[in-house]
């Protein structure tokens, strides 16, 4: 897979970036406030081929105490803090090991992560039999694959984590690091660091699971990313239900990102058919259908936004190295562009057209069928539309076209939950 964050109430992949790197302001730039140190302006780690990738000749890496071979009677290391962030390892008490995640956080995130309502339950179970297998693909390498048809809204898979670990990387100065020796040479060193933290983390693995880490794709191997940080970048997943201090920042320094086995797997389209939840309680990210799959049918989950216009998600594709051949991608037209950017916003209009239904409900349709069209059928508005239009045919005094709509509705609604 090539490749974690919410946009509205979806979860997104983003492409993974180490702590952001000061540059100096543009004329008429504005300054932005991060913690923990005060940035100028947030600059992003390469990507790509990066020619000159030669860390500093007088540069002395960092000699942090950052390994304890202590291993408890459960099988798993013991908790071992650096600066404050606290290595660590989740394991169910009984629980398969391959099913252990390595986590590195500041000791309060873990504190709310275990004392959660319900912490540790079991990884919830998809329906009998198997949904989905790894296979390999013509151009993607490996993706996953439906094996059977799946519903909208069934459970395809739920997997813990292999990995959890800041988005970006506290123990390293990163200021100091730029002042000394420039942006590019400073992101280069960061990234080093960054590397080194994280081996750590890795080495505390079962070899099951390091195994499967290090068998990801990694799609940063010339941009100056060491092996475990570009298996990283590449394929974090993230989510909101848990990060350091009382609220979530507004840059999402404070958030956590996860790397999982069969998650990674999934491919990215900008018609993505596979939406996924994390669950606190189990520790798990739970994979669901976001529209009717059929058998042999590959999964694909959207890396970037989905109501942009196609030149948008070719710039947010770029760090994974995608460029997507959907047919949303490879067909798109400017009026095609207009339906995705303003999709999200015509939930208000479906609402109105129930007050008039004869004179809407045209548009009403219109509106399905171009969200069909552009494979977003999986979205809110999506659910909305197909509420909308059964309620205008109940109106209308048509109760076979009301219950076509209202079971495609019923359907849907297990994703939007528009209704309980």
């Amino acid at each position: 897979m090539k490749r974690g964050f919410l946009n509205s109430a979806k979860a997104r992949k983003q492409a993974l970036y180490p702590a952001p790197l000061p540059t100096a302001p543009s004329q008429g730039s504005a300054s932005v406030a991060c913690p923990k140190q005060q940035l100028e302006l947030a600059g992003k780690p390469h990507h790509g081929k990066v020619e000159n990738r030669e860390l500093p000749e007088d540069h002395t890496p960092s000699s942090l105490p950052m390994s304890d071979s202590t291993m408890q009677s459960n099988g798993v290391y013991k908790d071992h803090v650096v600066k404050g962030l606290t290595f660590t390892t989740i394991a169910s008490d009984g629980g398969p090991a391959a099913d252990n995640t390595e986590l590195l956080l500041e000791a309060p995130t873990k504190q709310k992560i275990v004392s959660s309502p319900g912490f540790l339950k079991p990884v919830p179970k998809p329906s009998d039999p198997a949904s989905y297998a790894v296979r390999s693909t013509p151009d993607m390498g490996l993706g996953c694959f439906a094996t059977r048809a799946i519903e909208a809204g069934e459970i395809i898979f739920a997997e813990r984590p292999l990995l959890v670990v800041p988005r970006s990387c506290r123990l390293v100065n990163s200021s100091q690091i730029v002042a000394r020796y420039g942006i590019h040479q400073g992101n280069l060193i960061f990234m080093a660091e960054w590397e080194k933290v994280l081996e750590v983390v890795v080495a505390r693995m079962t070899e099951e699971n390091r195994t499967a880490f290090m068998a990801l794709a990694n799609n940063h191997k010339e941009d100056g990313s060491g092996p475990i940080l570009g298996i990283v970048r590449t394929n974090a997943y993230s989510t909101d239900k848990f990060f350091d201090g009382p609220v979530r920042l507004a840059n999402d320094e404070n958030m956590y990102s996860s790397i999982l086995k069969i998650g990674s797997r999934i491919n990215h389209s900008c018609r993505p058919n596979v939406t996924y939840d994390f669950d606190l309680a189990s520790f798990s990210y739970i994979f669901k259908a976001e529209k009717d799959i059929a058998a042999g049918e590959q999964l694909f989950y959207s890396y970037c936004k989905i109501n942009v216009p196609v030149s948008v998600r070719k710039s947010q594709l770029a760090p994974y190295g995608i460029v997507c051949k959907c047919l949303s991608c490879i067909n798109a037209t400017p009026a095609s562009d207009k339906i995705r950017m303003e999709f999200e916003n015509r939930i208000d209009d479906t609402v109105k057209w129930i007050m008039n239904p004869r004179a809407n409900i045209h548009h009403a349709l219109k509106l399905r069928q171009d969200l069909i069209d552009e494979g977003l059928e999986g979205q809110r508005t999506y659910a909305c539309c197909l509420y909308a239009i059964s309620m205008m045919y109940k109106v209308m005094g048509e109760p076979i076209k009301r219950q076509i709509f209202q079971d495609e509705f019923n359907k849907y609604n297990r994703l939007a939950k528009l209704r309980d």
